[in-house]
């Protein structure tokens, strides 16, 4: 009585161990590509131009923020962050939104740039409207920390 039972479930688990990695390796080649969250400082292309630069975007912190614009794909814009201080927040993530969010809640179309690090350049989404919010949020503390209110994208 268990003996074709035990003989089903052999089939099956070595039918599940040549689908599941067949299953996996097709998902993974049918991910859309997209472009990179955010590059290196190094790594600006030559193409890009400083076209905004301000001191006091940020409400909480000092913070310069430099927005590039990469003049041979004009819709490319890039963002770089300078604090005057270290924010001395733990776990400090970047966030793009269009959207008007509470102070410590991220807005529900929040769209993450990277890990923040100071200098490091990030890519705001190519779909932007004019103007949005640059949210600094501390996974750890899970509140926003600061934001900054772009009126107009360069």
């Amino acid at each position: 009585m268990i003996q074709p039972l035990r003989n089903v479930h052999r089939y099956v688990f070595s039918g599940l161990a040549v689908l599941l990695p067949v299953i996996f390796l097709g998902g993974l080649g049918a991910r859309h590509p997209r472009r990179p969250a955010s590059i290196e400082a190094q790594q600006l292309p030559a193409s890009a131009t400083l076209v905004f630069t301000s001191d006091n975007l940020w409400k909480k912190h000092a913070m310069r923020s430099e927005f590039y614009r990469d003049e041979s794909h004009p819709r490319d814009v890039y963002v770089m962050l300078r604090p005057m201080q270290d924010p001395g927040e733990p776990d400090l993530l970047l966030y793009w939104s269009t959207d008007e969010g509470q102070q410590d809640t991220l807005p529900t179309g929040g769209r993450l740039l990277g890990s923040f690090i100071a200098d490091k350049v990030f890519a705001l989404p190519q779909d932007t409207k004019p103007a949005g919010q640059l949210i600094l949020y501390s996974l750890a503390q899970q509140a926003t920390v600061d934001t900054a209110t772009v009126e107009r994208l360069p």
